[in-house]
């Protein structure tokens, strides 16, 4: 029975974190910006990145991140540029305009969290999530870059 029990909480778990991730899509949407933007945007954070780089990291295709980067740039968040010592290189980079976007973004994300979670164990809920990002993280980049 405790197994089960087990199995039935993980579950409700599994479930909480996709409907969370359709209601922030849906916030995104509000916002003007798609989920896959965003996410393009968080990618460039850290600073500029090549697109090959970038379309690895982001475990999308060339082309998807062509019309990703394409529909960035005329929303004036993303520029692009060459790359000196690679004639046919791209470099991408994120805008001031970009940046503000993801603080736009993750403001309205926190408001929806903070919604979300006021019946919550909040200081309980937010080292569990940290800790779930951080084995997530690790685990998506071991999906992206498997060792050679």
């Amino acid at each position: 029975m405790a197994t089960a029990a087990k199995g039935a909480s993980r579950d409700r778990a599994v479930r909480a974190i996709v409907f969370s991730a359709r209601l922030f899509e849906y916030e995104c949407r509000q916002l003007g910006v798609s989920m896959a933007q965003y996410r393009m945007l968080l990618y460039l954070r850290h600073g500029p990145r090549r697109a090959g780089e970038l379309a690895q990291q982001a475990a999308i295709t060339r082309p998807s991140l062509s019309t990703l980067i394409a529909a960035l740039e005329q929303m004036g968040l993303v520029q692009r540029s060459g790359v000196d010592a690679d004639r046919r290189g791209v470099r991408l980079e994120l805008t001031r305009k970009g940046l503000s976007e993801i603080g736009r973004v993750e403001k309205r994300f926190g408001e929806v969290f903070d919604d979300a979670s006021v019946d919550c164990d909040r200081p309980r809920l937010v080292a569990a999530l940290e800790e779930l990002a951080a084995v997530l993280g690790d685990q998506i980049e071991a999906r992206v870059r498997p060792e050679e």
